[in-house]
């Protein structure tokens, strides 16, 4: 109850902020073309090739894009609250200020995967790769992030309170001004990371 009253609450602030732009849409169709700002909530992708779409500024609530390959996809600022990316490819994707609240990342390849200032709150990102993404100011508060291999990650500045990182590989991995306070880093592997400024 207290979880779908907190998702509530966020997208309330978000729609409120004038964040989500909601337009109509083009009957669910996506191909790997421009679809800016369109509205695909709930649609179905699962397993598509869509490799450089563009889908910033959409409304991607609750897509399933299990499977999909989204390599190089432009997603900057879109909205994916609940969204499905389980072993997804969204290796080289942006996702610079994307919304992806409560969404299930888990095994999803992210290798160089921008995430600059997205909101990953309570995101489940068990067992991804993300080597070398970027997830500098990101927030990712109460996300999961078990046995997920983050080698060479930026997280400066990052919001991670409360994150479960257990087994978690850091390798080299820039935490400076991280908040990483109430997560569990049991068996997470630091060695070569940089903490200067973290809050431990």
């Amino acid at each position: 109850m207290f979880r779908r009253l907190r998702k509530l609450s966020l997208l309330v602030a978000y729609l409120t902020l004038g964040l989500i732009f909601v337009p109509p849409s083009p009957a669910g169709v996506l191909d790997q073309g421009n679809h800016q700002g369109e509205d695909h909530s709930f649609d179905n992708h699962q397993g598509e090739d869509l490799d450089g779409i563009i889908l910033s500024y959409a409304n991607l609530e609750s897509i399933n894009l299990k499977n999909t390959s989204l390599r190089d996809a432009i997603m900057v600022s879109a909205f994916l609250l609940d969204a499905v990316l389980t072993n997804a490819d969204l290796t080289r994707a942006n996702l610079t200020d994307a919304v992806l609240l409560y969404a299930v990342l888990r095994n999803a390849t992210l290798n160089d995967t921008i995430f600059d200032g997205a909101d990953l709150t309570g995101a489940n990102m068990r067992e991804v790769t993300a080597l070398n993404a970027i997830f500098t100011g990101a927030i990712l508060t109460d996300s999961n992030l078990t046995n997920a291999d983050f080698t060479g990650a930026d997280f400066t500045n990052a919001t991670m309170t409360n994150a479960n990182l257990s087994g978690a590989i850091l390798v080299g991995a820039d935490l400076t001004g991280s908040d990483i306070s109430g997560s569990n880093l049991k068996g997470a592997d630091l060695a070569g990371a940089y903490l200067m400024g973290a809050d431990l």
